[in-house]
C-alpha cells in the first residue's frame, strides 16, 4: 500500500512520488482527471518502492528532491529513477 497524490495547476501537474506498484496507472489516473502535462515530479525520498516508477514519465519534466535525495541517486545510477534536476 502506498500513498501518493498530484496536483493540477494553471500550467500543468505536479505528481509526488512514482511507486512502481503504480506505475501505468499513475499516469492513467492523472489523464483520467485533466489533459493538462506533467511538469512536475518530487521525490519525497530516494527508496525505489517510491520512486521506481519516475522513469515512466515524460522526459524534461522538472524532478525536485532534496540534496540529500540527489546524492543518494547519483551512487545509485537507477535508470527508473531519474536524477532530480532541481535541489
Amino acid at each position: 500500500l502506498y500513498n501518493t497524490m498530484f496536483l493540477v495547476h494553471n500550467s500543468g501537474v505536479i505528481a509526488i512520488d512514482a511507486p512502481p506498484t503504480l506505475g501505468e496507472r499513475y499516469l492513467k489516473a492523472i489523464r483520467e482527471i485533466t489533459p493538462k502535462p506533467v511538469t512536475h515530479l518530487i521525490y519525497t525520498h530516494s527508496h525505489a518502492d517510491h520512486i521506481g516508477a519516475a522513469h515512466l514519465f515524460p522526459r524534461g519534466i522538472t524532478i525536485i528532491a532534496h540534496e540529500r535525495t540527489a546524492a543518494i541517486l547519483a551512487t545509485r545510477k537507477d535508470p527508473r529513477r531519474p536524477h532530480p534536476t532541481l535541489l
